[in-house]
């Protein structure tokens, strides 16, 4: 009887969390599609090396989680960041492509995303 029970409290929950998810990704989407072209276009920066258009599609200060912290809080700073970052990848690397993002609202004007 308990097992049931907690099968029916978990499948309640997740029926919940995935219509909560819908209705949050229909509600938001030029929200996101306005971050997922966001995102293209700052690929396209980095492929061509293009600090400042990805210092100019970026709102300061930035924070970044990578092996480590990454902050910049001027415009000039995430040149300087990108362009030290693109230093260490080998100038014969071919870069690849991301096919799809998926955006998620964690709350209010903050969206988590990932490829």
């Amino acid at each position: 009887m308990k097992l049931k029970s907690l099968l029916l409290i978990l499948s309640l929950f997740f029926s919940t969390s995935v219509l909560a998810d819908h209705h949050a990704k229909t509600s938001t989407s030029s929200e996101v599609e306005a971050i997922t072209a966001a995102y293209d276009l700052y690929v396209n920066h980095f492929i061509e090396s293009d600090y400042e258009g990805i210092a100019s599609a970026m709102q300061l200060p930035l924070v970044q989680k990578a092996d480590k912290t990454l902050i910049a809080v001027t415009k000039e700073e995430v040149i300087d960041l990108y362009g030290a970052l693109k230093a260490n990848i080998r100038p014969d690397y071919n870069y690849s492509s991301v096919d799809k993002i998926k955006v998620s609202k964690i709350i209010d004007s903050i969206y988590l995303f990932f490829h």
